[in-house]
Formats: structure tokens, C-alpha cells, sequence
């Protein structure tokens, strides 16, 4: 996992802030991420005034759009056990 955010973010406070949330993010999601991925997160300004509801939202989000994106299709019946995302259901 890895974190991007430049100067024109803002001065170190805020782009500090902005990378303990992306690793906290992470840390609580890593889960609903399929393996074998680097995950590189772009932080924007919003990320500072965005609840934390949002936030985990918008993870689940994307755990599921990259397990849709690049899971192959096995002979494994969706019944044998549970999908690599997670459910997102009670964030």
C-alpha cells in the first residue's frame, strides 16, 4: 500500500492527516481487498472534511469494483465459502 499526496495538498499538517486516514483506512478494509494487488491512494482536500461513515463507504466501494474487475471466473459455486470483498453491510 501506498500514499501520493503532494505539497499542493497543503503544508505537512494536513498532509500528514491525509495519510493516517488512507492507513487507517487500509488497515480496517485490507480485508475486502483481494491479494496480489498494490494499492496507491491519491488523496484530494475532501478526504479532511469527509465523515468517517463516508469514508469506509467509498473503501467498500472500491474492494468491490476491484473484485469485480479482476476476479476469473472458477468452477467454485459462490455457496463454498465468501466472496473476497466482504460484505458492506453495518459500516
Amino acid at each position: 500500500m501506498g500514499i501520493a499526496v503532494g505539497k499542493r495538498f497543503g503544508k505537512a499538517v494536513k498532509r500528514n492527516r491525509a495519510k493516517r486516514i488512507c492507513r487507517e483506512l487500509f488497515r480496517l478494509n485490507k480485508y475486502r481487498i483481494p491479494g496480489g494487488f498494490d494499492i496507491v491512494f491519491l488523496p484530494h482536500q475532501e478526504i479532511l472534511e469527509a465523515s468517517w461513515y463516508k469514508l469506509q463507504e467509498n473503501m467498500c466501494k472500491a474492494g468491490k469494483i476491484i473484485e469485480r474487475s479482476f476476479t476469473f471466473k472458477t468452477d467454485v459455486p459462490e455457496s463454498a465459502g465468501m466472496a473476497v470483498g466482504g460484505d458492506c453491510k453495518g459500516i
